[in-house]
């Protein structure tokens, strides 16, 4: 089946009905025709970024409580009510999440979960791409487990409710904390290496250990970790056939959507951008340097220009023959159901 692009009423119905859960995304500047053409119910948002300290951390946290009293369509998300609550009242929420722990741990104190839980922080990874205190990244050679500190930060993460996130996360260190973790964890913005061996995609053994612990993979659109080589930009076939391989392998229980992209296009700076792609080699491959002269162009699946094209998914995946009850678990239900088992003091929400 080839990538259909536009979007039959049928599709859209459903996607307006379903919980629409994005496990991964950053920078936003306010609600947004694209937020709004997205048609999600729920994001996991970047906040701290990948290099804050604490102080840094606090002071993003502080921004966003300033975007959700500035725009009154957006609303922070501190438990499951509030997702159903979000999708009753047509408004989008914002969990807070970081893609680092760094601001996690303090030298002295030790592990500072519970004060970012109180603050509004709901979800973190253990590392981003290089070792920090807790883990090895996946584009650390080494390819070392987890350090003390690290197993500490987890049991922490689980007493408190802070969901665990694995994605750019090493691949011994992602098992071992799966092992230890009461809870099941999630990769936000992954995909399999069967169709893209690149560090950033996960083993099958890595697939199948979280699902087996009731976890989640959310397959991402993110263009270079659904590269088969060769010189066609990847495209929505591409996306679904790695989404498909993972179903196959654990099941339609354990498949979600990570997009990885800018809530607000434009927000990341354009320079940045291009100081990313030179520096992403160790954990995507040769991507970036493969497509250089048109890098922009190569930047998303071909059809698939980012969140805001999340309609398309709903549209494609009943072009593959998925009946509702799937589809309605891929968008959201499925990253609803392991956030619900994590978070504290939870009831069961209005379906």
């Amino acid at each position: 089946m080839s990538f259909t692009g536009e979007v039959s009423e049928k599709a859209r119905k459903l996607h307006h009905d379903a919980i629409v859960f994005d496990g991964c995304t950053f920078f936003c500047e306010g609600y947004s025709a694209n937020l709004e053409k997205a048609g999600t119910t729920v994001l996991n948002v970047t906040v701290p970024m990948t290099d804050d300290d604490v102080g840094d951390a606090v002071r993003n946290i502080a921004n966003y409580y300033q975007l959700f009293r500035d725009n009154p369509k957006l609303m922070l998300i501190e438990t499951v009510d509030d997702i159903y609550r979000a999708k009753k009242e047509n408004r989008v929420g914002f969990i807070i999440g970081t893609q680092n722990s760094r601001p996690l741990y303090h030298r002295y104190l030790g592990p500072m979960v519970e004060i970012f839980y109180r603050i509004g922080m709901r979800i973190s990874q253990l590392c981003y791409n290089e070792r920090n205190f807790a883990a090895d990244g996946c584009g650390t050679d080494a390819n070392a487990g987890l350090s003390r500190e690290g197993r500490e930060l987890i049991q922490e993460m689980n007493r408190v409710g802070m969901i665990l996130d694995l994605s750019h996360v090493g691949e011994r260190s992602s098992l071992e904390a799966i092992e230890i973790s009461e809870k099941p964890c999630i990769f936000s913005h992954a995909n399999p290496r069967k169709w893209c061996n690149v560090p950033r995609n996960l083993s099958d053994e890595q697939i199948k250990t979280v699902a087996a612990k009731g976890g989640v993979v959310g397959l991402t659109p993110y263009a270079p970790l659904n590269w088969k080589g060769g010189d066609a930009i990847p495209t929505m076939d591409d996306f679904l056939d790695n989404m498909e391989y993972v179903i196959d392998l654990v099941g339609i229980d354990h498949v979600a959507v990570g997009t990885d992209s800018e809530i607000s296009p434009g927000a990341y700076p354009r320079d940045e951008i291009l100081y990313a792609m030179r520096t992403l080699q160790h954990t995507v491959g040769n991507y970036y340097l493969h497509f250089a002269d048109r890098i922009f162009e190569a930047f998303n699946l071909n059809g698939f220009s980012g969140m805001q094209d999340f309609p398309l998914l709903t549209q494609n995946l009943l072009d593959r023959g998925w009946d509702e009850e799937s589809i309605r678990k891929i968008l959201g239900l499925n990253m609803v159901r392991v956030f619900k088992e994590v978070w504290k003091e939870q009831s069961e929400g209005q379906r």
